[in-house]
C-alpha cells in the first residue's frame, strides 16, 4: 500500500477526531446536545486515539468520566498490541490462529 494513502488516512482521522472532541466540548458549555460517547470511542478506534488524548488534555474535555477513560484506554492498549504483533511479524496472531484451527 502506498504510504501516502496511509499518512493521508491517518491525518484525516486524527483531524476529525480532534474535531470532534472541540465540537462536544463547545456543545457541552453551551448545554446543547452533544456527540455520543459511543461516537468518540469509534473515532478513537478508527485511529484517532492519539489526537483523542491531546484534545483530552487541551480541551479538559472527558479527563474525569472513569467509564470513558477506561474504554479509551483500552481502544489505546489494543492499538499498541496490534502495532507490538506487526513488529514481531504477526507471530502472536499466527499463534493465536494457529490453536484455532
Amino acid at each position: 500500500m502506498d504510504y501516502r494513502v496511509i499518512l493521508s488516512y491517518v491525518g484525516m482521522i486524527s483531524a476529525g477526531t480532534y474535531f470532534a472532541y472541540w465540537r462536544d466540548k463547545k456543545r457541552a458549555t453551551e448545554g446543547l446536545w452533544r456527540i455520543p460517547e459511543a461516537n468518540l470511542h469509534l473515532l478513537e478506534f478508527l485511529g484517532g486515539w492519539a489526537s483523542a488524548f491531546l484534545a483530552q488534555r487541551f480541551l479538559r474535555h472527558k479527563i474525569s468520566k472513569l467509564r470513558y477513560q477506561l474504554t479509551f484506554w483500552l481502544i489505546v492498549l489494543m492499538h499498541e498490541l496490534v502495532a507490538f504483533d506487526f513488529l514481531q511479524g504477526w507471530k502472536f496472531s499466527r499463534q493465536t490462529f494457529a490453536l484455532i484451527k
